[in-house]
């Protein structure tokens, strides 16, 4: 598993649907995609000061879906990185 192997432990990770009412109460929200915040933009354009992709320059995030390992070892990298490089952009 890649994720232990970082030591990256997602065992009580639960995915959750996202609703309107959990959008409104979001003080951010980061995309893995453009499409995925057009589409909350669409619904909710108010919180277009909240809403953003997870990559600083606005690159989607690579679906590994159907790929082999190493499409899951790139996905994951990436990921880091971008969390790395948003986590150093906060305000302490």
């Amino acid at each position: 598993n890649l994720l232990k192997l970082d030591a990256i432990d997602l065992t009580s990770h639960e995915s959750q649907l996202v609703t309107v009412e959990l959008l409104l109460r979001s003080d951010s929200i980061i995309t893995m995609t453009n499409s995925h915040a057009e589409a909350i933009l669409h619904s909710l354009p108010e919180l277009s000061h909240c809403v953003r992709t997870l990559s600083p320059n606005g690159k989607d995030i690579s679906d590994p879906i159907g790929g082999g390992p190493d499409e899951y070892a790139r996905c994951k990298d990436e990921i880091v990185l971008y969390l790395e490089t948003l986590l150093n952009s906060m305000p302490v």
